[in-house]
């Protein structure tokens, strides 16, 4: 019975082989009649110049976006502990503070201390740094702007905590951290380019006479910013 299978099993060998046979005969003859193996690590590794230039446009935002962010670091300095705090110390602090934003050396400022506020949790110590830009052609600032400080010290924590420090922007009431917000020089322009609009309103809204009163509110309030900017023009003249 052998004999009667082994034909069969026979053509089925040749039906299988024939595939095989012709897919080779016919990658000779499309390749004249060489054969050319591929590499499959040299295909995967293989780049073309196409395929870098778009990888490298692609990864650009990605460095663009670091760079922004390492521009972005947030300064601040290494606050004193509540037994160690003293109002001028605290002061000082500030304008070591001061000292690492980024503003232009065209800008003065002079800081000074407000107050002490005595609460149920804590001492609050207010400071404010008032800045302005004199130039010798207007050593009196038309506007200044100022910022406003507060050091706490917790009567929660040990006495060896360091002290938290808050400050907020003129006519603002949000509340920020050194540690949290890098300082704009965007934000002094800011509040003393609405100074100017608001005092330029006031003064055509209330130069009729019968507005004797709103008029003077508005001289007192401008007399204040004068004294400011004359502190400042004091601290142009000493420093030329």
């Amino acid at each position: 019975m052998w004999y009667e299978i082994l034909p069969g099993m026979a053509i089925m060998g040749v039906c299988l082989s024939i595939p095989g046979l012709s897919t080779v005969f016919m990658h000779r003859l499309c390749n004249g009649g060489k054969v050319k193996p591929m590499d499959k690590e040299e295909e995967k590794d293989h780049t073309s110049p196409e395929n870098e230039r778009t990888g490298t446009e692609n990864s650009l935002p990605e460095l663009e976006k670091k760079e922004e962010e390492t521009k972005r670091i947030i300064k601040n300095i290494q606050w004193t502990t509540g037994n160690n705090f003293t109002v001028e110390g605290g002061r000082q602090q500030i304008e070591e503070l001061i000292s690492t934003w980024d503003i232009h050396e065209s800008w003065l400022h002079h800081s000074e201390f407000l107050e002490e506020e005595e609460l149920k949790d804590s001492k609050r110590y207010h400071y404010r740094a008032c800045w302005g830009i004199p130039t010798r052609r207007k050593p009196i600032p038309r506007a200044t702007a100022s910022v406003y400080f507060v050091i706490v010290i917790s009567k929660l924590k040990p006495d060896t905590s360091p002290v938290e420090v808050f400050f907020r922007l003129e006519s603002s009431r949000l509340i920020r951290r050194p540690e949290e917000f890098q300082f704009r020089e965007q934000w002094l322009k800011d509040i003393i380019e609405n100074k100017i609009i608001l005092i330029e309103r006031l003064s055509s809204q209330y130069a009729a006479p019968n507005h004797h009163h709103q008029r003077s509110a508005v001289e007192n309030q401008i007399n204040t910013m004068k004294k400011e900017r004359l502190f400042l023009s004091s601290i142009s003249t000493l420093d030329t």
